[in-house]
């Protein structure tokens, strides 16, 4: 499955970096695209690697998001996208080729902030919509010890506590808004 890619070819990033779990490295060439055409990942064929197989970056696409978000076509995966992604979308990012030649996507150093720094080299920033949604009553997802809630509110903002019990990233208490920089969650 390959879709046309209608990309401008003087707006690309590359980078190259180890792959958490292949220990390999992966490099990465991101393209803006034109309007329409969505966030994309073009990753070699798993069974013939002179042929790119396009991942959509949609839920229907989404295969397991148990440790990570992994996103696929057939017998074809990408994995550890989400930081990526959150980074797109905190940028504004809507319309991208991402070329990776692996099957995995390199940590960075493990965070949004390190995707979002290397947009802000490119100077890729787009400006972000205007909310649509007014919630008008709070709203709680509950799935064992883990609660997400939505509370209306005049502006828009996150409130995140994460209690991992591991040594290196214990309790950590993250709050965004509007008026707060992107990178304060990345």
């Amino acid at each position: 499955m390959t879709m046309p890619s209608n990309i401008a070819p003087s707006n690309t990033v590359k980078y190259t970096g180890r792959g958490v779990t292949s220990q390999k490295d992966v490099s990465v060439t991101i393209a803006k695209a034109a309007p329409g055409h969505g966030i994309v990942f073009r990753i070699p064929d798993r069974h013939n690697s002179s042929v790119s197989v396009d991942i959509p970056a949609n839920t229907s696409y989404v295969l397991n998001t148990l440790r990570n978000v992994t996103l696929g076509v057939g017998s074809n995966r990408l994995c550890i996208v989400e930081h990526f992604l959150a980074a797109a979308a905190l940028q504004g990012l809507e319309n991208l080729l991402v070329e990776v030649d692996g099957m995995e996507f390199p940590l960075g150093d493990g965070s949004a902030k390190f995707w979002l720094d290397l947009f802000d080299d490119a100077g890729w920033q787009s400006p972000l919509p205007a909310p649509e949604l007014v919630l008008k009553e709070t709203i709680t997802c509950k799935r064992g010890d883990r609660i997400l809630m939505a509370v209306p509110d005049d502006d828009f903002s996150l409130h995140y506590m994460m209690d991992w019990d591991h040594p290196l990233l214990g309790k950590k208490w993250q709050t965004w808004s509007t008026k707060s920089n992107v990178r304060e969650i990345g």
